[in-house]
C-alpha cells in the first residue's frame, strides 16, 4: 500500500504516513554528496521515514540540548543494525540517553531501544524478536471508529 499507520489505542486516533513521501524527503547528507550510490540513498530515505515516525509519536518535553551520534553497528536477531545514541538535556536538569538499534533490512525498524536517565541508574530496554515480513496487506485495516489526525500525542 505504500503507507505506514501509527495507532493510539487509548484515544482511538491514527496517523497515516505516506512511505513514498518519506523516500522523497530531502536529506542534507544526500544533497552534500550525490555520488554515494543507490544503497546509501535508500538508507537515507529509510532514515527520513524513521524521523517522520519519531515526530508523529514524540510527546516528551522539549530538551534544552540534543546530541545525536552514530555508534558502531550491531547485530540483533540476525539483522545488521545501525545504532544511534541520542543524549537530551532536559529543563529539570537530568539527561535522557536513548540508544536505538535500527535494522536496515527492515526499513529502519527499531529492533532494540535502550532508555536510561542520569543521574538515576534505571534502564528500560524494548526488544523486538521474530519479526515477520510475510504479512498480507489485507491483514490490516484501520478500525472504523478511529479518527485520522496529523500527529499523535498533542
Amino acid at each position: 500500500m505504500g503507507k505506514a499507520f501509527l495507532l493510539d489505542l487509548d484515544q482511538r486516533l491514527y496517523v497515516e504516513i505516506d512511505l513514498t513521501q518519506a523516500a522523497n524527503e530531502p536529506n542534507n547528507e544526500t544533497n552534500k554528496n550525490n555520488s554515494r550510490g543507490h544503497d546509501e540513498a535508500k538508507n537515507n530515505s529509510t532514515d527520513a521515514l524513521v524521523q517522520m515516525v519519531d515526530r508523529a509519536i514524540d510527546d516528551s518535553p522539549m530538551p534544552d540540548e540534543v546530541q545525536t551520534r552514530l555508534l558502531r553497528a550491531e547485530t540483533i536477531d540476525g539483522y545488521a543494525c545501525k545504532v544511534y545514541e541520542r543524549r537530551s538535556s532536559l529543563p529539570d536538569g537530568h539527561m535522557e540517553i536513548v540508544r536505538t538499534f535500527r535494522a536496515s533490512d527492515l526499513a529502519g525498524l527499531a529492533l532494540k531501544i535502550e532508555t536510561e536517565s542520569e543521574p538515576t541508574t534505571s534502564r528500560v530496554t524494548t526488544l523486538r524478536t521474530e519479526v515477520r515480513l510475510d504479512v498480507s496487506p489485507d491483514a490490516f485495516n484501520v478500525p472504523s471508529d478511529f479518527k485520522k489526525v496529523e500527529q499523535l500525542g498533542h
